[in-house]
C-alpha cells in the first residue's frame, strides 16, 4: 500500500509537470533548459534530459571492470576482473552505472538528496533503465529490488529516494519491483565517511532478506543511488544468495571513482 501510494504521489507530481507543458515548454531536469517537442513517448514517459546534460552525467568509460565498474587500463586488463575487485569474493555478477560520480552526476546527486526531488529521481531512474537495458545479463532478471533503509532514517527522511529511482527502472525495463524483499537490521555509519576496510565491517551483517521464497531460484536486479567500495552492495548480494537467489546484478546512478592501476 505505501509503495503503491509513493508512485501514485510521483506519477500525480509528473501529470501536474505535464499540465503544465499545455502553457510552458518541458524544461530539462538537470540544467532547466526548455527541451524541445518530441513525437513518441507521451510526456508522463519522456526524459527530460538536454543532450548537454546526458553527455555529461554518462561519462562513465567503456574500459571499465565488468564486475565492480572501476575505471582499468585496457592494456593491463584485456578481460575478466580489474585489481581493485579480483582479491574480493563478489556476491554480484555484474554493475551497471549511468555515470562516474564526478562534476555534473555528483552535483545533480547531492541536489537529488539534499531536496529530496522525486521527480528528479525518477528521471534518473529512466536513465539508469535505459543503460541497463543496453546490458545483455539485466534483460535475465525476474525482479527489481532495492537497497534498504533503517526505519529510523525512514522516519526522518521525507522520501524513499532510491524506490522512485526503482519505479524509474521498471519502466524502462519491464520488470516487477519487490520492494518488501529486504530488511535493514541495524543503522550503521554513513559509508562516505569510512575507509574501505571499515565500510565493509560497517554493513555486516546489516540487511536481511524479508521473505526467501520470494527470491528463490530468481535472479535479482538490485538498485541503489552511488556504489563507490561495493560493500553495500555485496552484503546485500550476499543475502539474498543465501537466501536461495540463483543471480545478482546491481544497477546505480553513478560509480565513485575509483581506478585499477595494476
Amino acid at each position: 500500500m505505501a509503495r503503491s501510494q509513493k508512485l501514485m504521489s510521483v506519477l500525480g507530481a509528473e501529470l501536474w509537470r505535464s499540465a503544465l507543458d499545455f502553457a510552458f515548454p518541458p524544461e530539462c531536469i538537470g540544467c532547466y533548459v526548455d527541451l524541445p517537442e518530441e513525437t513518441g513517448p507521451s510526456l508522463g514517459q519522456r526524459l527530460l534530459w538536454c543532450s548537454e546534460c546526458r553527455e555529461k552525467i554518462c561519462n562513465q568509460p567503456e574500459n571499465c571492470c565488468p564486475s565492480c565498474g572501476a575505471e582499468r587500463n585496457p592494456a593491463k586488463f584485456p578481460g575478466g576482473r580489474c585489481s581493485l575487485c579480483r582479491g574480493m569474493k563478489l556476491h554480484f555478477e555484474f554493475s551497471v552505472c549511468v555515470g562516474n560520480y564526478t562534476g555534473v552526476m555528483q552535483d545533480l546527486i547531492v541536489r537529488l538528496k539534499g531536496t529530496f526531488d522525486e521527480v528528479l529521481a525518477l528521471q534518473f531512474g529512466r536513465l539508469l533503465g535505459q543503460r541497463i537495458a543496453m546490458n545483455p545479463l539485466p534483460h535475465e532478471c525476474d525482479m527489481i529490488v532495492t537497497t534498504p533503509t533503517h526505519w529510523w532514517n525512514r522516519f526522518r527522511r521525507p522520501s524513499f529516494l532510491v524506490g522512485v529511482i526503482a519505479e524509474g527502472v521498471a519502466g524502462q525495463v519491464g520488470l516487477p519491483i519487490e520492494g518488501n524483499a529486504l530488511h535493514c537490521l541495524k543503522r550503521t555509519k554513513k559509508q562516505g565517511l569510512l575507509s574501505t576496510p571499515q565500510r565493509f565491517e560497517n554493513v555486516a551483517k546489516a540487511f536481511g532478506v524479508s521473505n526467501p521464497k520470494v527470491v528463490a531460484g530468481k535472479s535479482v536486479l538490485l538498485i541503489d543511488d552511488v556504489v563507490t567500495s561495493g560493500a553495500t552492495a555485496n552484503q546485500i548480494a550476499k543475502v539474498l544468495k543465501r537466501a536461495g537467489a540463483r543471480r545478482v546484478v546491481v544497477g546505480a546512478l553513478a560509480r565513485g571513482v575509483k581506478h585499477a592501476v595494476s
